[in-house]
């Protein structure tokens, strides 16, 4: 399966939402959370819903899409 396939499949809130994690707040393309690397006590994590991208802010920018963020998981 080719990984283009598996990133239309299983989208970063669907994964978030499976690892525990809700989103905090929306605006606009992004999802607000709480960091799925530390506690959070305020959401430093945000995913584009459009673009299919993700990064925290705490960390310093990008994480990427939804197979570095699972690969970070394991």
């Amino acid at each position: 399966m080719k990984i283009e396939n598996i990133k239309k499949m299983v989208t970063l809130p669907d994964f978030l939402k499976k690892i525990g994690r809700e989103p905090i707040r929306r605006n606009g393309d992004f999802l607000h959370y709480r960091s799925p690397f530390r506690e959070d006590k305020k959401p430093s994590f945000w995913v584009n819903i459009k673009t299919g991208k993700c990064g925290d802010f705490a960390e310093g920018g990008g994480i990427g899409d939804i197979i570095n963020l699972a690969a970070t998981q394991l």
